[in-house]
Formats: C-alpha cells, sequence, structure tokens
C-alpha cells in the first residue's frame, strides 16, 4: 500500500488516539480530524465540510518541513519524528486554528504481539475476539476490532449471515500508548444457506457441551488439552494471574478474568468459549508460602555445587538470609569448603506487609580432600620434627608452573614467627603449625608438630645476622648477640672498616666482614655486605663541582646534558637570543651578560647551578645558523638617512624621495652561496632596492644589487660579478671554490614624488648554502599527519606561459591560502595575472626566488626566501608555521624537471612509510584521471628532488 487515504487513516486512528487540540479557538476545526501516525506520504485536504454544510478553505504549515511538508510529503528519516501541522482556516471574518501532533514513522505498522493472535478462517456464528495481549515481555497490550462489513461481522464477533458467502476483512490494533500494531485477517462467513462441516457442527456441538466446572480460583487448576476429539488451547484475559496453563499467581485484590478455550482442529480454529471466573486475593500467609514453595535449596552441598541465594523477591516480598556459620556459608551464598564436614543452619526471613515469616533450611557441606599440589607444596617446605635453625614458611610454593599460596597459624608465634625466625632459649619448646591454602570456595590445611630445641654458641653464630645486605653509609656493628661478646674483622678496610665505616665507591663492592664470638673456641661468621655507589644527592654536588663555564665567550658553548655516574642535565638560558639552550652564542657589537641555569638529575634527586657569562663585543652581528631574518624594528637609528620606522617597519621620512639603511656586518658560517630577500609593500610610485656584499679572505666583495622593485613596474635582475662573487639571477655565488664568512647589506627606498605612497621594509633575510652542514632537530612528539587546506592551481591551463609558470602558481596558491583573491583582474586564471607582476623581465623568466616571495610580500605578508638542511627542519615548519613552496629539480616520478616550484602542504605517516603532501602544478588529469595539482610523494622520491630553497610565508 504505497499511499493512505487520508479520510479512512484520519478516522481510523481518530477513534485511537484522537487530537490534540491547541489553546486557540478551534470553531468548526474541532471535528476535523488528521491522523496521529503515519509512514508513507498523505494528501491533506484543501477543503472541509462542517456538519452545517459549510465549505472552508484550509491553510496548512509544518513545524518542521524537513520532515513533514504541508501538502503531506515525508522528508529522508532515520528514526521516528514527532512534526506539529498547524491548520487554519477563515469564517465569518473570524480565523480558526487547530494543532495536529504528527509521529511520522520511519517505517510501516508491524504485526508484533499480534503475530501470535489467531482467528477462524471460517465463522459461522459469534466470535469471541481477544481483547487484551501480552507480549514476550510481559507488557499488555489492548486490541481494537474493525470488520470490512459490520452487517455481516461486527467489531465484537457478532454474525449475521446473509444469502450468500461473505469474505470478510478483519482489522486488528495493538496499542500500548505510543506502540501500535497493525494485522488483518481474511475471514470467510458462509451464507445462510450453507451447511456447516461436520467438523464445525461437532466442534459447536462440543462447545455447548463443554463447561470448566470452576467459577472462583484460589491457587493453580487443570485446564484440559482436549475434549470430544478435539485439541484445546487456553487464552488468559490476564496471565499475570492465571496464566495460559491455569498456574495462580499472587494478587492483592480479587480479580475477574476470562479464560477463553478455543476448539482446534488440524491447526484450525473451529470454535471457542468464554469462562467468566473470580480469582481471589492473595492472603499475606499464603503469599509468603508461594515464595517460600519457589525457593529450592540443597540439603547437602558438594564442591562442585553451586547455591543461589536471591536478594529480591517476586511478588512484594522482602526477604534476607541469615547464615549460622558465615564464614562457612555467607549471607549472600558463598560457600567454602574445608577438610572438615561443616553443618549451617541457613535461615531465610520473609515479610509482607506486616506478616512475617521465617523458613529454616539444614545444609551440610561435604568435607574435601587437599589437593595434590597442596600436598605437594606442604612436601616441599619440609618442616622438620625438631630445629634448632630458621624455619622457610613460603608465602608461594611453585608446583607444575603454578603458584600455591600458602598461609599459617602459629600456636608459639614468640618461638616461631610467622617468617619461620626461631627464637630459641635454654629449653626445647614445642610448636603446632597449621599450614592453609585459601581459594574462594575451599580451604586445605594440614597440621604440622615441630620441637625448637635449646642452643649453644656454634649455633648462635650460626643464627648471628647483621640485618644488612649492602650500604653505602657507616654500619653499626653489634658489639654482642644473645649474651655473647663480639669480635669484629673486615676484609676491605678501605671500603668498610672493622669498626664500620664506609668509603665511597663507584661501582657494586663486596666486602667480607667476620664476626667473631668470643667463647671457647671463637666461632666466626663471615657476612658478605655490598657496598653501593653513593646516593643521588652526592652524586650531583659532586657533578656540579666539575663542570665549568668561562665567564667571558666568544665561541659557542659545549653545553653538555650526560655525565658520569648516570647524572642527566638541562640547560636554559636567560636570553636565547644571545645564547641557547644548545650552547649557540650570537656574537654582537655590544658585550652581554647572560644567566645560563644548569638542572642535574639523578633519580629523583635534582640540583641548579647558576652561570654568570659575558659575550665579547665585535664588529657587526654573528649569525650562527644558515637563515636569518633581520627585521626592521631591531635597526639601528644610528645607520638611517632619511628613513624612520613606523608600525615596525622601515617608511621614507616626510617629504624625502630616496633614503637608505647600511646593515651590521654579520658574521657567518662559511657559506658557498647566499640568497637574499626582502619583505616589503611597494607599488609602481615606491620601490625597494636590496644591495649585498660578501666576505672573503677579510676581503669585502663589492655591492651585488635585486635592483629597484616595485609590485605592477616590470622589474629586471641584472647579473654582475667581481673577482670574489657573482650574482646570478637570485644567487649570490662565492668563486674560486671559497667560502664566504659575513655579509653586508644595503636597502634604498624610493618613490617618484614626496607625496607619493613610501614603500614599507618589514626584513631583510638571508639563505645560506653552507657546505657539510648539519640542523638536527628533534621530532619527539610530531603527530603522524599534517595537512593545510591550500587551494588548487593548474599552471598548465594557462594558455601561450602555462608550462613556466609553476612558480607563480605556487605563490598564487599560497597568497590564496592567506585569504587573497585576484579574480576581479583575471576571472579566468588568477595566476595569469600574478604572473605579469612578479615576472623578471630581466632574465624573461617567472621563476626568480627572490622576486616571488618579495612579490607576495607586497600584499602585506611577511615572506622570504629560506634554505633547509633536512626533512624534519620542514616538519617542524609545517607543524609550527604552515605550508611553504618548495625548488625541486629531477625526477619526480610521474615526470622530470630540470626546475619546478611546488607547494609543501603537509605529510602523513602510514605504516612507517611517509608521504609528502603537495600542490604540484604541474599535475592534471594526463597522469591519470583523478589526478588534478593535489599529489602525495613518497618521501625519497621527495628528497632525492628537493633542493632545500624554499618560499616562506607567516
Amino acid at each position: 500500500m504505497k499511499k493512505i487515504t487520508i479520510i479512512m487513516f484520519s478516522m481510523f486512528l481518530f477513534i485511537l488516539w484522537g487530537c490534540t487540540p491547541s489553546k486557540i479557538e478551534e470553531g468548526a476545526l474541532k471535528d476535523f480530524i488528521l491522523p496521529e501516525f503515519i509512514y508513507d506520504d498523505v494528501s491533506f485536504p484543501t477543503q472541509f465540510v462542517d456538519n452545517d454544510n459549510n465549505t472552508h478553505q484550509l491553510n496548512y504549515s509544518s513545524s518542521d518541513s524537513n520532515i513533514l511538508t504541508i501538502t503531506g510529503k515525508i522528508g529522508k528519516i532515520d528514526k521516528d519524528e514527532e512534526v506539529t501541522i498547524s491548520v487554519t482556516m477563515e469564517f465569518d471574518k473570524k480565523t480558526y486554528q487547530r494543532d495536529y501532533m504528527i509521529l511520522v514513522l520511519k517505517g510501516p505498522f508491524e504485526e508484533g504481539v499480534l503475530s501470535d493472535l489467531s482467528i477462524p478462517e471460517i465463522i459461522y456464528e459469534d466470535y469471541t475476539f481477544l481483547y487484551t495481549m501480552n507480549d514476550n515481555l510481559d507488557q499488555k497490550y489492548n486490541l481494537t476490532y474493525y470488520s470490512s462489513n459490520e452487517d455481516v461481522l461486527d467489531n465484537k464477533g457478532q454474525v449475521t449471515r446473509s444469502d450468500k458467502d461473505e469474505n470478510i476483512v478483519i482489522k486488528v490494533v495493538a496499542d500500548r500508548e505510543k506502540h501500535v500494531y497493525i494485522k488483518e485477517y481474511n475471514v470467510l462467513v458462509p451464507s445462510s444457506k450453507t451447511e456447516m462441516s461436520e467438523d464445525i457442527i461437532a466442534a459447536l456441538e462440543a462447545k455447548d457441551s463443554f463447561d470448566l466446572g470452576i467459577e472462583t480460583i484460589e491457587s493453580n487448576i487443570n485446564l484440559p488439552i482436549s475434549y470430544s476429539g478435539f485439541d484445546l488451547t487456553w487464552v488468559s484475559s490476564n496471565k499475570e494471574v492465571i496464566d495460559d496453563k491455569g498456574n495462580y499467581y499472587p494478587i492483592d485484590q480479587d480479580e475477574n478474568i476470562t479464560l477463553t478455550v478455543k476448539f482446534e482442529k488440524n491447526d484450525k480454529v473451529l470454535a471457542s468459549k468464554d469462562f467468566a471466573v473470580l480469582v481471589k486475593k492473595t492472603s499475606p500467609e499464603d503469599r509468603l508460602v508461594f515464595v517460600h514453595s519457589s525457593i529450592v535449596i540443597p540439603s547437602i552441598i558438594a564442591e562442585d555445587d553451586v547455591i543461589q541465594l536471591d536478594s529480591s523477591f517476586s511478588y512484594g516480598v522482602q526477604g534476607s538470609w541469615e547464615s549460622s556459620e558465615p564464614d562457612a556459608l555467607s549471607n549472600d551464598g558463598k560457600v567454602v569448603f574445608k577438610t572438615y564436614e561443616q553443618s549451617v543452619v541457613l535461615t531465610l526471613t520473609l515479610s509482607y506487609l506486616d506478616e512475617v515469616k521465617q523458613f529454616d533450611y539444614i545444609i551440610t557441606i561435604s568435607a574435601i580432600e587437599n589437593s595434590f599440589e597442596f600436598l605437594e607444596a606442604v612436601s616441599s617446605i619440609n618442616i622438620p620434627l625438631e630445629t634448632k635453625n630458621n624455619i622457610y614458611l613460603p608465602s608461594t610454593v611453585n608446583i607444575n608452573n603454578e603458584d600455591i599460596i600458602l598461609e599459617y597459624n602459629i600456636s608459639k608465634p614468640d618461638i616461631i614467627s610467622y617468617d619461620g625466625i626461631i627464637n630459641r632459649d635454654n629449653n626445647d619448646e614445642e610448636v603446632l603449625i597449621v599450614i592453609k591454602r585459601i581459594l574462594e570456595n575451599r580451604i586445605e590445611m594440614i597440621e604440622k608438630n615441630i620441637v625448637v630445641l635449646g642452643y649453644d654458641v656454634e649455633e648462635v653464630a650460626e643464627l648471628f645476622d647483621l640485618g644488612i645486605e649492602e650500604t653505602y653509609v657507616d654500619i653499626e656493628l653489634p658489639s654482642s648477640f644473645m649474651g655473647y661478646e663480639i669480635l669484629w674483622l673486615s676484609y676491605n678496610e678501605d671500603v668498610i672498616s672493622s669498626s664500620g665505616k664506609y668509603s665511597f665507591v663507584s661501582v657494586d663492592t663486596e666486602v667480607t666482614l667476620s664476626a667473631l664470638f668470643a667463647a671457647g673456641s671463637y666461632p666466626e661468621k663471615e657476612i658478605k655486605v655490598i657496598a653501593k655507589p653513593i646516593p643521588d644527592s652526592v652524586r650531583l654536588n659532586m657533578i656540579i663541582n666539575t663542570i665549568e663555564i668561562p665567564e667571558v665567550v666568544g665561541t659557542n658553548l659545549n653545553l653538555e646534558t650526560v655525565y658520569d655516574y648516570s647524572v642527566t642535565g638541562e640547560w636554559t638560558s636567560s636570553d636565547e637570543g644571545v645564547i641557547t639552550t644548545d650552547g649557540i652564542v650570537y656574537l654582537t657589537s655590544i658585550e652581554k651578560n647572560v644567566t645560563l641555569s644548569l638542572t642535574l638529575y639523578s633519580g629523583e634527586e635534582t640540583l641548579t647551578k647558576l652561570f654568570i657569562v659575558k659575550t665579547i663585543a665585535i664588529e657587526g652581528k654573528q649569525v650562527m645558523g644558515h637563515n636569518y631574518q633581520d627585521y626592521a624594528k631591531d635597526y639601528n637609528l644610528m645607520s638611517m638617512v632619511d628613513v624612520h620606522l613606523e608600525d615596525e617597519r622601515l617608511v621614507l621620512d616626510e617629504g624625502k624621495t630616496t633614503g637608505t639603511y647600511v646593515s651590521s656586518e654579520f658574521n657567518t658560517i662559511g657559506f658557498e652561496r647566499l640568497v637574499a630577500s626582502w619583505a616589503a609593500i611597494s607599488s609602481m610610485k615606491g620601490t625597494v632596492e636590496i644591495e649585498i656584499k660578501v666576505k672573503v679572505d677579510g676581503i669585502w666583495s663589492k655591492y651585488f644589487s635585486y635592483q629597484k622593485w616595485g609590485l605592477g613596474l616590470q622589474n629586471k635582475s641584472i647579473d654582475s660579478s667581481d673577482s670574489i662573487a657573482k650574482l646570478s639571477t637570485d644567487e649570490v655565488v662565492i668563486l674560486n671554490s671559497k667560502t664566504a664568512v659575513a655579509y653586508q647589506y644595503k636597502v634604498t627606498l624610493r618613490r617618484n614624488a614626496s607625496l607619493d605612497e613610501s614603500p614599507k621594509l618589514l626584513l631583510v633575510a638571508v639563505a645560506l648554502t653552507i657546505p657539510n652542514y648539519t640542523y638536527p632537530v628533534d621530532t619527539t612528539g610530531f603527530p603522524d599527519f599534517v595537512d593545510y587546506d591550500v587551494p588548487l592551481l593548474n599552471q598548465n591551463e594557462v594558455p601561450v606561459i602555462g608550462n613556466s609558470i609553476c612558480s607563480i602558481t605556487s605563490s598564487t596558491m599560497l597568497l590564496k591560502y592567506k585569504g587573497h583573491n585576484f579574480e576581479e583582474y583575471d576571472s579566468e586564471y588568477e595566476h595569469r595575472y600574478i604572473a605579469g607582476l612578479f615576472k623578471d623581465y630581466g632574465a624573461n623568466i617567472y621563476g626568480n626566488w627572490v622576486y616571488n616571495t618579495v612579490g607576495m610580500s607586497a600584499y602585506g605578508e611577511e615572506t622570504f626566501v629560506n634554505k633547509m638542511y633536512s626533512f624534519a627542519e620542514l616538519q617542524k615548519h609545517l607543524l609550527e608555521v604552515g605550508p611553504i613552496s618548495a625548488s625541486v629539480k629531477g625526477n619526480m616520478g610521474l615526470y622530470t624537471t630540470a626546475g619546478h616550484l611546488i607547494v609543501v602542504r603537509g605529510y602523513r605517516i602510514t605504516n612507517g612509510q611517509t608521504y609528502v603532501i603537495t600542490n604540484d602544478p604541474n599535475i592534471n588529469s594526463r597522469f591519470g584521471n583523478d589526478l588534478f595539482v593535489y599529489y602525495e610523494y613518497p618521501l625519497a622520491t621527495f628528497m632525492n628532488v628537493w633542493r632545500g630553497v624554499n618560499y616562506i610565508i607567516k
């Protein structure tokens, strides 16, 4: 049934549940009906005719049109949902409204509890319908019947046979709160002319003659299961009082119920008959007896038996258990078996209202035999009949790879302690030791008698124990034991002397101490003592005294973190910009004082010491790394000519069209190549020029100019050289296989007229290529996945220049990632627009590294060229800053390039394999139908082509 006729379904559900009116005046709408439950699309009527034959136009609104629209259409749902449909109409210039709460079901009605309900296929005479049913969880449902032809078979089962056979559909509705089930039955009511079959006639006769003979019930009854050749099945109208088998259950008040018997043959119901009976209420005493009768407690409990003592009881009865021997049988039914038989009285106290009854169960708990493993464990202890020595009373014995846990009861613990220590005197003492193995439900035990003999001096010497196995302090050596004087002798006086004095050792050292008992033959007892290394606190003081840091430094420091005796250290610096915790020292033109703090760790001990260090002054500044950004905010004011700082950027003075700044000299590690770049806001009327020189063998080169650069101009690079170095497009290369050890740069700001806006310089950056250089990065704690959502652009889409603008496309992707949009300048290809701005018109290329980063900085971004020396360094940048553009060259796997730029947006580590996540502007469908820019390169491939040069955007 794909569609539900709204009127029929509305009437049906209205009979079951009715409608929920709103507080607004309803008028004629009080007679208008909508269903409360639907599971398929319905058609809401647009007109309504009231009882006075007035026709009203109806308007609808829905509280959630995604679930149910005003036209009755159901949306996509995955669970039952409630929706309020509001209906309004106008009549006599007045508006009326009524709200209907409709439950939209995710699926059609099911049979549910009705799957067990049967109705005869042929009905000749009145049939008794069942009006309540319980499901398998004893939830009670009310049953309502709807006949398709009430003139023949009405809703109460009354039959009026016509002059022809009638096929009737009986619809049965079971409901409990909002749980509804529906089932339809096809029933044939034969015509009045049709003679009944012999089985029907016999069933009706049996029905008339059968009598249950019971009107009142106070206990279980016997319900017959056959009669006159028919199988009888019974249905109780209240199974919680009398079930279908005639079992009686306690109740608080008299109950009238109906027992329906069905006469069946060949699994067909041919007739039924109802018997009304009165079920008498149960007295409190009988209720207690009834509950007690359902409880079964064994009189003998063997080891493999389980006893269940319920803590809750049925029919409102309260109860509790009490054991006369709770250590044998607890009140919650836990049984503990022992090696002897135990007798227990278990008392059950039941109460209901004011009635209380007690029931006693006498229970015998059978004795158990000691297990083989317990006997083996006890045998392994080997307790002697008599002893002068301490005995071994282990708490655990391993038998056949199983740990047997033992406990002991000792009659004279002052003579034999629970540790097996013998306390002897001059008399023999008899001691009883009971050995037990206590398991969850059994206790095994064996008794042992032992005689502790008196002692002599030799035995005293043998029994003597210093009680010390290892030490790192002086030992107090006792001068007597059990009345005998002791003389001491050490076999290693340099470690532990005969007086017990301890001297420091760096490793465990065994020392033999001899105790001589002054009596008779002077029996001797040798004792081994391990002299241990000094404590952590002493170690820390020893180490701290060995650490020396010069008060004045001019080079990097070796700040060790691992020391002798397993001592470790951690350094902190009061000024990381001068001396780092790795010991890197940055020298400047002025002396600086730095406090270095060292915290030593040994075990749980710590010790801290402060070192005050002064750095020497040098000409210029010291650059210890491979990348350095010199920010305008840190510039020396004395080196500025016609320029000043404004919002941490270098700008021209008012009225000036040209201004300069000359940096300090930067002393570096020896480098082979240098790339200088800068970040500045510029324009066609305001430009920035960077010039840089390098020092080799104490001689400065000339200044190499990157040429003046302004956004929108046709900026041109010009190669130049001297005997020391050369500028090749964007790199300064040191000549003659030498390395430079310093650089210095000059900034020139220009504008066409004094009223034009000044260019604004943020920083100048230098990236160094240093031979045999490494830059360690600790990757501990780095995640396995990092990725930034960088917009995708493909260079090859751009006509004419597409094969030459990988650098431009990468820079445009980074700018778009930062939120910039250039569609107003080129709605088709934004990177084509950027190509015209960042192009090097001198070298006639789009891939000038410096011009690309300077171009991005013209939009207010902090950008520059940098150099990296490991993938770990790139990982660190991705984690702490963001995506970059990387310069690559060689076999990319998909293709080979003589020089290319890609965006590195992240990485992933899967099953130990690392992949570099990129936006490669050269990748499109020619490498695969699903490929477009986004691509993950295996790390080995990436490292094989990566040149270490990158565009940085912060």
